[in-house]
């Protein structure tokens, strides 16, 4: 005899899908119930946050991981020619493919602002509509750094996860017979940035022991059921897995060579310090500013075993949710320690499994937890503080560099500059290419391939005299953009070989390094 089916299982039965407005028998549909039943507060509070968040994202200048993102869309035609492309990125497709149609209407960068503004906008919804959370703990997730700035304010894939991850948690919670539809969640969550993919994979393997767990010890009927949708998110990872493989031609000079440093113990303990401040944000100010002395406090190692236990005791009345956040952080400091070293956005993934490991658990069990309270709390602090501190001052010089240059009649002037992950942004705004000295090549956006790998700062005089032979046109002028000023020895070792540089301008006031001087180049006279 045949056991039951999963569906079976974790559900006695389901009712028939009603009318958006109305159920088969006229009482208000589910949506409509949902709808009458929010709170004019909590409605009141999503929309603070939702309006605090265009006014950010409106005064944001996108940094160049957040611009590079276009630029990489905009130089694929075709789908083949994206996935070829995201093989140098070390990311999968998702936020990539959401972004691919939308070039086809438009070429301002700016339209990777408003995709990533609509997901933040549904977060913070899912926040403060949707989640189980008692009020404070909304107010203070909602205020958390991660929440208020990083993965919302900066578009990258990151916001995108943690969306993805939070509709996984309130259907693993409250859905858990949906096999098929949680597996294709988890499958996409993969699909947005390796550390997601480190957070799918903990949450696949505890979903399995919770549908064990649920199914008793039959293993044939269990193996049936959970097989098909399990392939169904194994498909869906390997090709995010295959997306991230990197190309055999792809540049490590930016990040390291993999297993550079595998066994470096001072860089393990960098890490777990890392890995333990995406949970207790201490000094959020360090976090984007190019001038302090360190972005982590190796002491925040030792708080690790702190953090374990306030774990524990928060969900010690089902002990199995630990699994999600101890593989995330085992996860994430081995990519730390193998693949190459991180930083805040990427050990954000912590948070992020304790909060969608938080909601799950909130849905089944609604006491208050002061240590759960305790983090959100920290975090919200951080996140204040940082919205407060980064509000007046500009992230990156890449925005007003494009117009200055667009104002002042340089527009269609060749453009010239070094390094290359911080001028290509200045191009990518005025919708140009750009030769870059690291490569000696003129590209559209930064592509991360060998031919920039065996670029030295020694050699830029020479390559800029280079540059000004191969992108010479009669009666063009030629800017090049560098990040720091040229001191009178620079100067003078640009004319020995053969090129006047004159300063035309200077945009130096970024919380980044994304500072940029402006200089017109031109032969030098013998």
């Amino acid at each position: 005899m045949s056991g039951p089916s999963g569906a079976a299982l974790l559900s006695t039965s389901k009712p028939a899908a009603p009318h958006l407005h109305e159920s088969i028998d006229g009482r208000p549909s589910s949506f409509v119930a949902w709808w009458r039943s929010i709170s004019p507060v909590d409605l009141a509070i999503t929309l603070a946050f939702a309006f605090v968040l265009i006014v950010q994202i409106s005064r944001h200048d996108m940094w160049r991981d957040e611009i590079h993102s276009w630029g990489l869309v905009l130089a694929s035609p075709s789908l083949t020619d994206l996935f070829g492309n995201l093989r140098y990125t070390g990311h999968p497709g998702l936020w990539y493919l959401l972004l691919w149609p939308v070039s086809a209407f438009t070429g301002s960068p700016y339209a990777v602002q408003v995709v990533h503004a609509a997901i933040a906008l549904l977060l913070i919804g899912a926040i403060g509509l949707f989640s189980p959370f008692s009020r404070l703990e909304k107010l203070l997730l909602l205020s958390s750094y991660f929440v208020l700035y990083e993965y919302t304010v900066i578009s990258r894939n990151y916001g995108l996860g943690f969306l993805l991850a939070l509709i996984y948690a309130e259907m693993r919670a409250r859905r858990p017979e949906r096999l098929y539809v949680n597996a294709c969640l988890l499958g996409l969550l993969a699909n947005t940035n390796m550390f997601a993919f480190l957070l799918s994979g903990a949450f696949a393997l505890e979903y399995l022991v919770e549908l064990w767990r649920r199914r008793g010890r039959a293993l044939g009927a269990f193996v049936r059921e959970a097989l098909p949708p399990a392939l169904v998110y194994a498909v869906l990872a390997l090709g995010a897995a295959a997306t991230m493989w990197p190309s055999r031609d792809i540049s490590w000079r930016t990040t390291g060579e993999p297993l550079a440093q595998a066994f470096d113990p001072v860089r393990l303990i960098a890490m777990v310090a890392g890995n333990v401040e995406s949970l207790l944000t201490i000094h959020p100010l360090y976090q984007w500013s190019s001038k302090a002395p360190s972005t982590i406090a190796a002491e925040s190692a030792a708080a690790l075993p702190v953090v374990a236990a306030l774990f524990f005791f928060i969900f010690r009345n089902n002990r199995q949710l630990l699994i999600i956040p101890t593989l995330t952080a085992f996860g994430s400091i081995a990519a730390d320690q193998l693949v190459y070293a991180n930083s805040m956005r990427h050990w954000g993934v912590n948070f992020i499994a304790f909060v969608a490991t938080l909601w799950i658990y909130r849905v089944g069990n609604r006491e208050r937890s002061y240590a759960a309270l305790a983090l959100l709390a920290v975090s919200a602090i951080a996140g204040i503080a940082i919205s407060i501190q980064q509000f007046p001052h500009t992230f990156s010089e890449g925005r007003h560099t494009a117009e200055w240059l667009r104002d002042n009649g340089y527009a269609d002037a060749a453009l010239v500059g070094t390094p290359d992950t911080l001028t290509m942004v200045v191009a990518q705004y005025l919708g140009k290419p750009i030769y870059q000295l690291d490569c000696s090549c003129t590209d559209t956006y930064l592509f991360y391939s060998k031919r920039r790998d065996a670029f030295d700062q020694k050699q830029i005089p020479e390559r800029l005299a280079t540059a000004l032979h191969d992108v010479a046109r009669p009666g063009r002028t030629i800017i090049f953009l560098i990040p720091h000023p040229l001191s009178d020895k620079e100067l003078a070792d640009y004319r020995a070989h053969g090129v006047a540089a004159t300063k035309l301008a200077a945009f130096d006031q970024a919380m980044t390094d994304e500072n940029f001087f402006v200089y017109r180049v031109e032969p030098a006279p013998a």
